[in-house]
C-alpha cells in the first residue's frame, strides 16, 4: 500500500489516503497532482514537492470585548485575506481590518489566506 497525498495548482491538499501501488495514478484527476506522502490539509501543504507546515496567521486584535459601536481593530492581516464574520464576507487588501457591531452578542470573526492556517477570534458586544 502507498500513502498518497493529493494537491492543486497552489498546493493546497485536497485529500490523502492510500491504495494499492497499481491504483497509485487512478485517485486523482483533472487539475490535480499527486505525490506520495502522509499530510494533514488544515496544517500542511506541497511546496515546490515537498510537503511543510502552513505558516500561521498572527493578526493583532486591540480588543475583545467592546460595546455598541465601539470599533476593533485587527491588523497585521495577510494581503488577499478573506474575513468571515456570520454570511457576511470581505477581502482585507490593506493589513488592516476595522469592525463595529451595533448589536450585542458574540461574533466569530474568520481570517482564511492560503496557504496561512485560519484564523479565528471571537468578540464579545455587551
Amino acid at each position: 500500500m502507498k500513502h498518497f497525498v493529493v494537491y492543486d495548482n497552489v498546493g493546497r491538499i485536497l485529500r490523502s489516503g492510500y491504495c494499492k501501488g497499481s491504483d497509485f495514478d487512478r485517485v486523482i484527476s483533472d487539475g490535480e497532482f499527486i505525490m506520495e506522502g502522509i499530510a494533514n490539509g488544515n496544517i500542511h501543504y506541497v511546496n515546490e514537492g515537498v510537503i511543510i507546515d502552513r505558516p500561521l496567521m498572527v493578526p493583532v486584535v486591540n480588543k475583545t470585548t467592546v460595546i455598541e459601536n465601539e470599533e476593533i481593530n485587527i491588523t497585521n492581516i495577510p494581503i488577499g485575506t478573506t474575513v468571515i464574520v456570520g454570511k457576511d464576507m470581505a477581502v482585507v487588501n490593506d493589513g488592516n481590518l476595522v469592525l463595529t457591531f451595533d448589536t450585542s452578542g458574540k461574533y466569530k470573526i474568520m481570517l482564511k489566506c492560503f496557504p496561512y492556517v485560519d484564523w479565528e477570534v471571537t468578540i464579545i458586544c455587551a
